[in-house]
């Protein structure tokens, strides 16, 4: 519970940062192009560690943030009594999940979106011809190229991105309670 607490400490700040860069991107008024788009070389790098880190946090040789984690912890003496039991289960607590649509495109590869990539949930971006992107909800294919996100001079993207943004932190912000619930039962438990 605390190592992926701590993993998800490190993507609430990763996720501010990333909000952080979609205001100044989306403050056309004193950000040129130029500005917004050094803006978006960060910003594009911050959601690839938000990958990495949910891929690659584990305790011992189970992955947390994976969306397969869900263990079971024998507290009491007595195996077959329910209530000697504390659960963890980590089991939304994806990067897709976490960062919800529009961050990442929530496909089985879990990567950034491309065009032509399968998606589960609608991506916001700016589209080829300047628009948000035209995609499906139901696993169908992206219609536009479309670079998911981006703060690459679009000032509407950049305001799409503020909103996903705090829909992700929010999302991170309640995974955490939930994680510093069971810390809390589990020292009650030891004490």
């Amino acid at each position: 519970a605390q190592t992926a607490e701590g993993a998800l400490t490190e993507t609430h700040s990763i996720l501010q940062r990333m909000r952080d860069l979609a205001v100044q991107s989306a403050n056309g008024g004193s950000q040129d192009q130029a500005s917004q788009k050094a803006a978006d070389k960060e910003f594009q790098e911050l959601k690839k560690e938000l990958t990495r880190i949910a891929n690659t946090t584990s305790f011992g040789s189970q992955k947390l943030l994976d969306g397969t984690y869900n263990g079971t912890f024998q507290v009491g003496s007595n195996g077959d009594d329910t209530n000697e039991r504390i659960s963890v289960d980590l089991s939304t607590a994806t990067v897709g999940n976490l960062t919800g649509a529009g961050l990442l495109d929530g496909g089985a590869d879990g990567d950034l979106a491309t065009a032509g990539d399968n998606v589960a949930v609608a991506l916001i971006g700016s589209g080829a011809d300047g628009d948000y992107a035209v995609t499906a909800d139901n696993g169908g294919v992206i219609s536009d190229t479309v670079n998911v996100a981006t703060l690459n001079g679009n000032v509407q993207a950049s305001q799409a991105a503020i909103e996903k943004l705090d829909t992700a932190i929010s999302k991170v912000s309640d995974v955490r309670a939930q994680l510093g619930a069971t810390q809390n039962r589990f020292e009650h438990t030891i004490n």
